[in-house]
Order: C-alpha cells, then structure tokens, then sequence
C-alpha cells in the first residue's frame, strides 16, 4: 500500500523493479471511461449509509476498480456545498458593493478581489465562470474605469461531471488474483495504519513530531508499526468476543473510567493518629468504595 501523495508513476515503477506487489489510488486519468451504469454492490448496510459499489477493469496486467461510497459521496457533498456557498456568497457580497458608497467598485481591484476569491476556493470557483463587467462593456488599463457588475455561471458539463464522481476513486494493483473487496480490504488497511499512528501518537504525546535526521525518521517508522500492532490487537481481541467497536469508541468511552485516592488523617480514640485512605472508582457505587 502506497499514500496517494507519493503513487506516482516513477515510484510504481520502482516498486516493479523491486518485485514488490502494491495497491493505490490511481493518480490522473484511469485508462478507461468511468462510468457509473451496472456497478455492482459489494457491502450495503441499510439504516447506517453504507453502500459500495464497484466496477472492475483490466489494463496491461493491472487491475484497476472504480469504487463510489454512499457515505463518501454524502461527505464530499457536503463538503462542496459549504465551499460553493462561501464562494458565491463573496461574489454576491463583492456584487452588492458595487452599488454602495465606500466599497470596491475600481474594475482592476474588482478583478483582483475575484482573482484572490478564486485562489481561496479553488474547488468551488473551477465549477464557475465569473466574468466582471466594466463600465461601458469594453475592459482597458485605463485606472479609473469602473465595475458595473458581477456575473458568474456552472460551467456546463463541468458542473455535472465533476459533482457526478463525488464519492468516487479508482484503486490500481498487481494483484489480478484478488477479488475487488479484497483490494479494497487491503487499502483499507493503510487508513487503519494511519488512524492507529494518529491515535497512539496523540495519547503518547508524541504529535507533532518533526525530523530531518535519518536516526528520527527509522525511529518514527518503528512507532508506527508498533502503534498499528497495538491497536489492531486490541480490535482483534475485542473483536473474537463479539465486539466490534471502533478505537475511537473504546478510547470515549476509557475516559469516563476513573480512579481517586484521597488520603486524610484522624485520631483514634486513645489519641493516635491514623493515616486512612480512600479509593474511588468512578464505575463504582459509593456504598462499594474501597477504605483501607
């Protein structure tokens, strides 16, 4: 398994030379058409979103699958909604100005306010085209010309393009023998990896962890083996006990477990003093606290 940031064509080929089997996410255009009719249902569960769907192709002895997420198209959805709103909120805010005193209304600083929006959200403004009018309908580097308005439209055949992958990618391996769930298992596997570092490094306290020295990087690649074999044998065993509750769950639900000791002194009768201590488990009722 290789992170998308560094599948690239040049590292693949290293891994061929190498001998080494891999499963990534396929970078740039997939040789083939993705199309989205047919694909077949790999795992569904009513009631909790989850629905993947895949479609297989084969390409000078590569596999590559299309694989489109209910949960991850609802994600991206979402995600693109709230990007395309902020963006065409500060069109319309920008627009609005240009009617009002004390606001941007200079054609070359009008421009330039859409350029920076534009850069801010770049996902959102690919999907636009946005134009800004000059007074008179003609543009020139004269300074004091004006901005009359502020347009901007879908992008045809863009828009539903892209919005129509949401959810999607292309997973690419070697591996021609296995099934499309288990390539898609096995590239599971470097989330879990990844989630697992996340986790353990944080309860450990060692995020962030910043290195330029060979020694540190060899010592960071130990922790986060050692991290993923941490944490997938405590899954694992939960798991043979009928228990299949994520590492996040159990960690929330650890920290409502609790022990106090509190330490006090009193006087016996004859006047002695006595150190009594006190145990508290916050799982515990107080009738059952442990004194000793």
């Amino acid at each position: 398994m290789v992170d998308t940031g560094i599948a690239t064509e040049e590292n693949i080929g290293r891994l061929k030379e190498k001998g080494y089997h891999y499963v990534v996410v396929n970078r740039g255009k997939a040789p083939f058409e993705e199309e989205y009719e047919g694909m077949e249902v790999i795992r569904e569960e009513e009631g909790k979103g989850i629905r993947l769907e895949v479609k297989r192709y084969e390409h000078e002895g590569e596999v590559y699958v299309l694989y489109r997420s209910e949960r991850k198209v609802a994600k991206e959805r979402s995600m693109r909604t709230r990007t395309e709103q902020l963006f065409v909120g500060r069109l319309e805010y920008h627009r609005k100005g240009l009617r009002l005193p004390k606001r941007t209304k200079k054609y070359g600083k009008v421009v330039e306010l859409v350029g920076r929006l534009k850069g801010k959200y770049p996902k959102a403004s690919k999907l636009y085209r946005v134009e800004v009018i000059p007074e008179g309908g003609k543009a020139s580097d004269d300074p004091s010309l004006v901005a009359v308005d502020i347009v901007w439209k879908e992008k045809a055949g863009l828009y539903e393009e892209e919005t129509g992958r949401e959810g999607s990618y292309v997973l690419r391996t070697d591996r021609v023998d296995l099934s499309d769930k288990e390539i898609w298992e096995t590239y599971n596997m470097l989330r879990q990896i990844e989630y697992a570092f996340k986790s353990m490094k944080s309860s450990l306290g060692l995020r962030p962890n910043f290195h330029q020295i060979e020694g540190r990087v060899d010592t960071h690649m130990f922790i986060s083996v050692l991290a993923y074999h941490l944490l997938h044998i405590i899954e694992y065993r939960l798991g043979q006990k009928g228990d299949y509750r994520s590492w996040r769950t159990i960690r929330n639900i650890l920290k409502t477990h609790e022990r106090l000791t509190i330490g006090y002194k009193q006087k016996d009768e004859d006047g002695t003093e006595v150190q009594q201590y006190i145990r508290i488990n916050s799982t515990v009722e107080p009738e059952h606290m442990e004194i000793y």
